[in-house]
C-alpha cells in the first residue's frame, strides 16, 4: 500500500515539475520572427527554439523571459532570378532563444 502512495506522489511531483515556468522547445514560424520572409520561400518554414512556457502559481502572473541569447541558424532560401529560374542559397538568420524564465 505504501509503495502505491510513493508512486502516486512521484507521478504528481513529476507532473508538477513538467508544468513549471521554464524554457521549453517550441516550434516557431520563421515568418513570425522575420515578417519579410513571407516575400520569399524559406525552408524550413519553422524552427525549434527555446521559449518560455509553463504555469505560474498565481493566475495573475505570466511566464516571461528574463534572459535571452541569440542562435544563428542556416536555412535555405529560394528566389527567382531575372530569367525566372529558381535560385537556392543558404542564409543565416539570428533567432532569439530564452535562457531563463520567471513568473511576473
Amino acid at each position: 500500500f505504501s509503495l502505491i502512495i510513493i508512486i502516486l506522489f512521484f507521478l504528481a511531483d513529476n507532473i508538477f515539475v513538467n508544468t513549471l515556468c521554464k524554457p521549453r522547445e517550441t516550434l516557431v514560424e520563421v515568418e513570425h520572427e522575420f515578417p519579410e520572409a513571407k516575400f520569399r520561400r524559406v525552408v524550413p518554414s519553422c524552427v525549434l527554439l527555446q521559449r518560455c512556457g509553463g504555469c505560474c502559481s498565481d493566475e495573475a502572473m505570466l511566464c516571461v523571459s528574463v534572459s535571452t541569447h541569440t542562435t544563428v541558424m542556416q536555412l535555405k532560401q529560394f528566389t527567382r532570378n531575372v530569367h525566372g529560374a529558381t535560385v537556392e542559397e543558404i542564409i543565416e538568420l539570428p533567432f532569439v532563444e530564452h535562457s531563463q524564465c520567471q513568473c511576473r
